[in-house]
């Protein structure tokens, strides 16, 4: 499935999204995955870093996605038209590569990104 930033959010500054998504979540709140095969639950979250965990990845052990990692890679994916994880993979960085179904969650969750319809 294909996504674009809302309307709300396609021109908005990455930082600004953080803070939305930071005020959004709470701690052990469940996201789906956007395939709705995964659940991912919110351990906490500061002002650098959500952590997450989920029992189908890594032996359900906490993971962290940190703000700058958060703000390169929707600076990355601001420019494009569409995307979806599959196909934006070389737009992630390295660190933050492994987290993109989370990632996604997290958007689609806070109605930063949508469906293509």
């Amino acid at each position: 499935m294909k996504y674009r930033f809302s309307d709300a959010s396609a021109k908005i500054d990455p930082e600004k999204l953080w803070k939305k998504i930071q005020l959004g979540l709470s701690k052990n709140v469940i996201l789906k995955s956007v395939n709705q095969e995964k659940l991912y639950t919110i351990k906490s979250i500061d002002s650098n870093t959500i952590f997450y965990s989920s029992p189908e990845r890594s032996k359900g052990r906490e993971e962290q996605i940190h703000k700058s990692d958060f703000v390169e890679l929707i600076n990355r994916l601001q420019k494009l038209d569409s995307f979806n994880s599959s196909t934006t993979k070389d737009l992630f960085p390295s660190d933050i590569y492994r987290k993109r179904s989370p990632i996604f969650a997290i958007l689609v969750s806070a109605t930063i990104i949508e469906p293509i319809k």
